[in-house]
């Protein structure tokens, strides 16, 4: 599952510069293969350390384009976290 249209994540993600190379899915949390994540054209992939826990199959090994593994809190709460969240994810 990926992050698509209508979300919280996908709305904090643009107002610090990001593209979502899912923006334009037709759901909201579609779901998309390791291989149609790494074939994207996305420059990063984000891999958040909740609510899921990543394995070697779908985690940051699975992948040739470069991840980054971030608080899951920064990208999906709101409240003070959004503080730190445009500190660490702003380009």
């Amino acid at each position: 599952m990926v992050v698509g249209p209508r979300t919280f994540t996908g709305d904090l993600l643009r107002r610090v510069g990001l593209a979502n190379v899912y923006a334009d899915a037709a759901e909201r949390y579609p779901h998309a293969e390791v291989t149609d994540i790494d074939g994207s054209g996305a420059d990063v992939i984000l891999l958040p350390d909740e609510p899921y826990v990543f394995t070697a199959d779908d985690g940051p090994e699975a992948f040739t384009t470069p991840t980054r593994l971030v608080s899951g809190r920064l990208i999906t709460w709101y409240g003070p976290s959004l503080i730190e969240a445009h500190h660490q994810l702003s380009c």
